[in-house]
């Protein structure tokens, strides 16, 4: 079950990877335009989620969606899946936030994520005391990833103006939030969200 598990979070991590390219074209579209993307993108999401809670599998399109995407077991007993719930979250950033603030957070967040989960596989040791489930080995990757591409983006796009440290405080904090057991998809990019419009 466990294996079974593992190698759904696996797929949904690779698939997460298309998220930074939306995040991407978030620095060049309008406002208005990002904002019916994410409503149009969270729509679709939530009905999938609803019919599927409503009639299961019997559904083709559901039942195509879920092999793509598939639920993590505690997923279906919800009505809405972590997917719906962070571009329901990044919806509200959206109307929030100015647009390179959220796709700053958001890939920040996909990068920070992913490295840490394939880091805390490899190197499952070190628990942190704090919570029994996660791993320095996850945690300090996904600290200096977050680091490294925070770094790359500030050079590269001229709307943000942070120095090495605001850089390295946005990358603890984002890391530090990725070791809670639960909403570490929303804490994330919203605590980066935050902190990064302070900054700025």
């Amino acid at each position: 079950m466990s294996e079974i598990v593992g190698k759904i979070h696996i797929k949904r991590k690779i698939l997460s990877l298309s998220i930074i390219g939306l995040a991407v074209l978030f620095f060049y579209l309008p406002d208005d335009l990002v904002i019916r993307m994410m409503v149009s993108i969270s729509i679709i999401f939530v009905f999938l989620d609803f019919v599927h809670y409503k009639i299961g599998e019997e559904n083709i399109l559901t039942r195509l969606y879920f092999k793509l995407y598939p639920k993590k077991p505690h997923e279906y007993k919800k009505m809405l899946s972590d997917a719906s719930i962070f571009f329901l979250s990044t919806l509200i950033m959206v109307i929030v936030f100015p647009k390179e603030i959220v796709a700053f957070s958001v890939i920040i967040f996909i990068v920070a994520d992913i490295v840490s989960h394939v880091f805390g596989i490899i190197f499952h040791q070190g628990k942190l005391f704090w919570n029994q489930e996660k791993t320095w080995g996850g945690v300090l990757p996904s600290f200096f990833s977050a680091l490294l591409v925070g770094y790359l983006i500030v050079k590269l796009v001229p709307h943000f103006d942070l120095n090495f440290l605001q850089i390295a405080v946005l990358s603890a904090t984002i890391a530090l939030f990725g070791t809670l057991d639960e909403f570490d998809n929303l804490a994330m990019p919203w605590s980066y969200a935050l902190l990064l419009s302070f900054f700025v």
